[in-house]
């Protein structure tokens, strides 16, 4: 009990709270005893190999506490014991008291599928119905906690059991896989149930109306238009080989993209006979299902774009879109579509078999959904949703589409696109049935598109564009690529995708006729708008609204009340930019601060902050190539990733430090900038707080970056010091030159020195 001459016993006996001051490796279990009867709050420094001694006590008497437990190998039984103590009511909570709640219940959920810990969660948290099914021997319930975005389950053995929990109350279930094998159905409402037509047939329930009119009609399409097609299979790239982030949605969205998914044909291979209405519901809601389960669950800044070819049937198309909407956790809006050539098929003749007419059809049917349709118009969305029609395009100046688009973070245009520049396969080819009768109709609507197009190419080309259409580019347009902007597509079935200098092209999603496994694809769109884009290279007088707005548009959030000019320097795509006082000193603006530069002179600053960049930029690149490398492996087994400064986010409590002088880490756990626990290797901290990316780390093909020594080399240490945020708001400044090109801090010795001796050298 002593070390160096110090009685620890007698110190802590007399306060609990030297415990914190003892080194972890010098701390015994009798100690820990000694601290956690005086107080429970010692559990905050009780060292890692005995807090699970103590957990279920300190959860008992203090929920709060719940962050400095160990919890991990508590069994279901452990928790029955513990969740009666934690009587709260989730809105009453204040907001650090909620993020610890949602820790304990997101814990849960993530370990234990259990109808009492489910009764427990539903009894804090508002709750949802989001489904009733029956699947793999077990009827299941899930609902939403919807404060929380989190789901929970119930699960029943039996039919009564699970019939009784609902009160009798079936409706919308998707019971299709169960054979109700000794059970009278008669004895039961099964209205808005789907349940196998083979067990209402033998039940004597069967009715064939919905199917004779919806699905009939599909089983007779053309076999020489539907072929045994040889589609490729996706290929990954960058962004779906990474795993969604959700912690930099201010400045990043995932835009998630689809086409040809052919409902119909699918449906008319698999109910060749007979089938009910909410059959083919069930039957769409698992396409559905598939789509929206191979995107993460974190619902913030996503984007659905659909190009195209959903069904030849109009009535399956509103089955599908309107499951689309339940299903989906997004806004219905943030699902931005067009039609394809088989939409205009019309097969059940739901309007006039001509383009005008089933557009129209499909517009009610989304603005009824809440779904942004486009056929042949611009999406510019900044603060909210505005679509600029064909006609506004047509008759709107450059200088007008230039201003109405000038604050847009995302912009679509959009719309079928057409075919009339391809001499094979056009409506010469019936590709669209009779809606579309011929070749010279088809070149009519196709030069249409392409001029929507050529104007808004001519005007807003440096401008970030999303081409959303359903025929590829080459079928409507024989103009090279925009660099600048995304170019969707679907048709062809043949997946392409291409990413270089001069392209940027994503039409690798075409699930087509066949395939059952429809899945989004994903594309990294940064929502940062320059509103300076369009300026020229030079100085510019510029007010505190514009450089407000400059930042508001970029994703960040600074305020700033000076009283003065701005000045905005703009050279070779940098940006800088100056506060002058009334006595004429000028200070380089670092978001909402000011720093006094020592020169009086603004061309003096204009003229170098070119090679001033290029020095910064050639100066900081290794240790920038060295923490993104980091940041991309913690991607890759499920972590945040997020760069800022000179520490890497692992999650909100977990982080790794990376030292601007010589590379070395520190991975940490922080409650505050105060309160720090350091381990001896980011293995160590893994396995301390994040279990599941440790598995992930060590199933990992690929390499973990070499890491050096670390900086504080002792396991599970207590570190109060603050020098690390210190670093890290200064390397903080600097990372807005390598991101966003903007210079926020100046140093006059860099441009004679021409090189930044304090960082990583290979």
């Amino acid at each position: 009990m002593k070390a160096k001459g110090i009685n620890f016993e007698a110190r802590v006996i007399n306060d609990w709270n030297y415990l914190r001051k003892i080194k972890s490796k010098d701390i015994s279990e009798h100690l820990c005893d000694i601290a956690f009867n005086k107080n429970i709050e010692s559990i905050k420094y009780i060292p890692n190999r005995y807090k699970r001694k103590y957990s279920k006590d300190v959860i008992k008497n203090n929920w709060l506490l719940y962050n400095y437990c160990d919890t991990q190998d508590f069994t279901l039984e452990d928790w029955v014991e513990v969740i009666p103590y934690i009587n709260i009511t989730f809105s009453n909570l204040n907001k650090s008291e909620q993020k610890i709640f949602e820790k304990i219940a997101s814990d849960l959920i993530n370990n234990f599928e259990d109808n009492t810990i489910s009764s427990f969660l539903e009894k804090q948290f508002e709750s949802e119905m989001i489904d009733k099914f029956y699947k793999d021997g077990y009827f299941i319930i899930t609902k939403r906690l919807s404060t929380i975005y989190k789901m929970i389950k119930y699960k029943f053995s039996n039919f009564d059991d699970f019939y009784s929990f609902l009160d009798g109350d079936l409706t919308n279930s998707d019971i299709y896989e169960y054979n109700f094998d000794g059970i009278d159905l008669k004895k039961y409402n099964l209205d808005n149930v789907a349940i196998n037509s083979t067990v209402l047939i033998k039940n004597g329930l069967y009715d064939d109306t919905f199917y004779n009119e919806a699905i009939k009609p599909l089983l007779s399409q053309s076999n020489e238009l539907v072929k045994v097609e040889n589609t490729n299979i996706p290929m990954l790239h960058e962004n779906d080989v990474l795993p969604y982030q959700s912690g930099d949605f201010m400045r990043r969205i995932s835009i998630y993209y689809i086409s040809d998914i052919h409902i119909d044909n699918k449906i008319a291979s698999k109910f060749k006979d007979h089938a009910t209405e909410k059959e083919i519901e069930y039957y769409v809601k698992t396409i559905v299902d598939k789509m929206i389960d191979s995107m993460p669950s974190e619902v913030v800044g996503k984007f659905i774009l659909i190009a195209g070819d959903v069904s030849s049937s109009f009535k399956i198309s509103k089955i599908f879109y309107q499951k689309l909407v339940e299903r989906n956790r997004i806004s219905s809006k943030k699902i931005i579509c067009v039609l394809g050539n088989h939409e205009l098929w019309n097969l059940d003749r739901a309007s006039d078999n001509n383009v005008d007419s089933i557009v129209k059809l499909y517009k009610k049917m989304f603005d009824e959904l809440g779904i942004t349709f486009l056929q042949n118009e611009l999406l510019v969305i900044g603060d909210d949703f505005q679509i600029i029609t064909e006609s506004e395009i047509e008759s709107m100046t450059e200088d007008a589409l230039k201003k109405k688009t000038f604050e847009s973070q995302l912009t679509i245009f959009g719309g079928i696109g057409f075919s009339g520049y391809n001499p094979d396969f056009n409506a010469s080819k019936l590709i669209y049935f009779d809606a579309v009768p011929t070749l010279e109709e088809d070149k009519k609507l196709t030069n249409k598109f392409n001029s929507l197009y050529t104007k808004l190419k001519d005007c807003l080309s440096n401008r970030k564009i999303i081409i959303l259409t359903h025929h590829p580019k080459q079928d409507w347009s024989t103009d090279n690529y925009n660099s600048n902007w995304i170019y969707i597509n679907g048709h062809t079935h043949k997946n392409v995708y291409e990413k270089n200098s001069d392209k940027q092209l994503y039409a690798d999603n075409q699930v087509g006729y066949f395939n059952e496994d429809v899945r989004l694809k994903r594309i990294d769109y940064s929502l940062k708008c320059n509103i300076f884009n369009d300026y020229e290279d030079g100085i510019h007088l510029i007010s505190l609204e514009q450089y407000l707005l400059f930042y508001r548009k970029m994703g960040y959030s600074i305020s700033c009340k000076l009283q003065g000019e701005f000045y905005l320097l703009k050279k070779n795509d940098i940006l800088m930019f100056i506060y002058k006082n009334d006595n004429g000193n000028l200070y380089i603006m670092n978001g909402g601060r000011q720093n006094r530069l020592n020169y009086k002179n603004i061309e003096y600053y204009f003229n170098n902050m070119d090679n001033y960049s290029i020095i910064i930029k050639e100066g900081t690149k290794s240790y920038y190539e060295y923490i993104n490398q980091l940041s991309d492996y913690i991607k890759s087994i499920g972590g945040s990733g997020n760069i800022h400064g000179t520490i890497v986010d692992i999650d909100f409590y977990n982080h790794v430090y990376v030292n601007i002088y010589d590379g070395k880490i520190t991975p940490y756990w922080a409650a505050s900038m105060d309160y720090k626990i350091v381990y001896s290797s980011f293995q160590e901290l893994l396995s301390n707080h994040c279990p599941k990316m440790l598995e992930n780390m060590n199933s990992n093909k690929n390499e973990l970056v070499v890491m050096k020594n670390e900086l504080i080399p002792s396991g599970g240490e207590f570190y109060e010091d603050t020098k690390i945020y210190r670093e890290s708001r200064i390397m903080k400044k600097i990372q807005y030159l390598i991101d966003d090109n903007i210079i926020r801090v100046w140093n006059d010795n860099l441009l004679e020195e021409k090189e930044i001796k304090l960082l990583i050298e290979n």
